[in-house]
């Protein structure tokens, strides 16, 4: 089995992975993740988006961001998975969008870390 995300999808992936290993489930083979949306506050991962985008800006961005954490902290670690313990996680293919390139490049040295 293999898990398969793009944008938040990419992030819930990556969530559900963390989730399968602390509870001591089998992980799938692998993951493959486009743009995956590893940090739902988009500090640092959109500052050119409203350049790049002529649909989405980041105030748009930062409000679904905060929606979609519901009653968790937007930093909570199944949020945005770049701050969750990555040790341990299937092996991951990434193809990141040049707007979402920074927490990602982030969340690959964390992995690669941990390992």
């Amino acid at each position: 089995m293999a898990v398969v995300g793009t944008s938040a999808g990419g992030g819930l992936a990556v969530a559900l992975m963390v989730l399968l290993r602390d509870a001591g489930r089998p992980l799938p083979s692998c993951s493959i993740l486009f743009s995956p949306a590893v940090d739902v506050t988009f500090r640092d991962d959109v500052l050119d988006l409203e350049a790049a985008d002529v649909i989405l800006s980041l105030a748009f961005v930062r409000s679904a961001g905060r929606i979609y954490a519901g009653d968790l902290d937007p930093d909570h670690p199944i949020v945005s998975p770049i701050n969750a313990d990555l040790a341990g996680l299937s092996t991951c293919t990434c193809s990141p969008t040049p707007e979402g390139r920074s927490a990602l490049d982030r969340v690959v040295e964390i992995a690669r870390a941990s390992t």
